[in-house]
């Protein structure tokens, strides 16, 4: 196997395979990206062990993310050869097993990475119904295989269409700031009327520094239900988000890669997604994947 040799990665696909009957496929492959430094960050077999091997002599095709790898993250290679690997279990007629420890998009390749996710999507909707595909989750599975959006008691908070602009001021002043729109749909089946008040609701920080919220407006209110009849109207909710940067120095932060922590408290329980700067202006990257240390 590639130098990721005695990791849980390999561990678990030398636990699923017969003895010794693991091939593996792109081994030597490392991260391509360039970006926010990351060739200087050891990335081997760029978080993913694939191949082949047979479970009591049937042939397999088999992929194990490397959470000691950028924690297990996907980016454009690693993405690559899970599509390939489906490439040849797809020729031959084999399953495809994977073995998931992912902490979803790697967001220092964000546009190279979220096309891969695009590819392998499509090889999984090209596989199904012609190869058995099964899945097995192994401690984290976020980022892009839960993406954008947060849990939030009986809501669930999509935040979309993220934008960053910049001119110069600092607090409510600033023009410095982030617009997105965020949706909130009530998920219970119980019947539930919510109602409450948008000040606190979104929290923006950046380390130890706070973004002013300009919208929504505090005095505005979330009103929420799914009871009958009202449940056409007001089931899902969109607001638009504007949160301005306190100093010029948070701003270039983020642009640096420190992503912008917002914090969503909906009923006193608060869920979490972050902001990253992607390299241009428009499309920044949301995920709920919490930063790796």
């Amino acid at each position: 196997m590639s130098t990721t040799s005695q990791n849980s990665a390999s561990s678990r696909i030398s636990a699923l395979l017969d003895d010794n009957s693991f091939v593996e496929i792109g081994g030597s492959v490392t991260a391509r990206n360039t970006d926010f430094n990351l060739q200087n960050k050891e990335t081997p077999a760029d978080g993913v062990l694939t191949g082949y091997g047979t479970i009591d002599g049937a042939l397999v095709y088999v992929y194990s993310q490397d959470a000691t790898v950028l924690g297990g993250s996907i980016g454009e290679m690693h993405a690559k050869k899970i599509v390939k690997l489906y490439s040849l279990a797809m020729k031959v007629g084999a399953p495809v097993i994977g073995l998931v420890d992912c902490a979803g998009l790697r967001l220092q390749e964000a546009p190279d990475a979220l096309n891969g996710f695009g590819e392998m999507y499509l090889s999984q909707t090209m596989a199904s119904g012609v190869v058995p595909q099964i899945t097995a989750v192994f401690g984290s599975c976020g980022g892009g295989l839960a993406q954008d959006e947060v849990q939030i008691g009986a809501f669930t908070a999509k935040v979309y269409n993220a934008k960053a602009f910049w001119v110069g001021g600092t607090g409510t002043n600033s023009s410095n700031y982030i617009t997105a729109t965020a949706r909130l749909t009530l998920d219970t089946k119980n019947s539930t009327f919510v109602s409450q008040q948008y000040q606190g609701m979104f929290v923006g920080t950046i380390g130890d520094s706070a973004l002013s919220t300009n919208a929504p407006n505090g005095s505005d209110s979330l009103v929420a239900s799914n009871m009958p009849v009202l449940s056409a109207f007001l089931r899902k909710t969109e607001v638009k988000l504007k949160l301005s940067f306190a100093e010029e120095k948070d701003f270039v932060a983020f642009k640096n890669g420190t992503p912008v922590k917002l914090t969503i408290t909906i009923n006193n329980t608060p869920g979490y997604l972050y902001l990253y700067w992607n390299g241009e202006q428009n499309g920044l990257v949301v995920t709920n994947a919490a930063p790796q240390a």
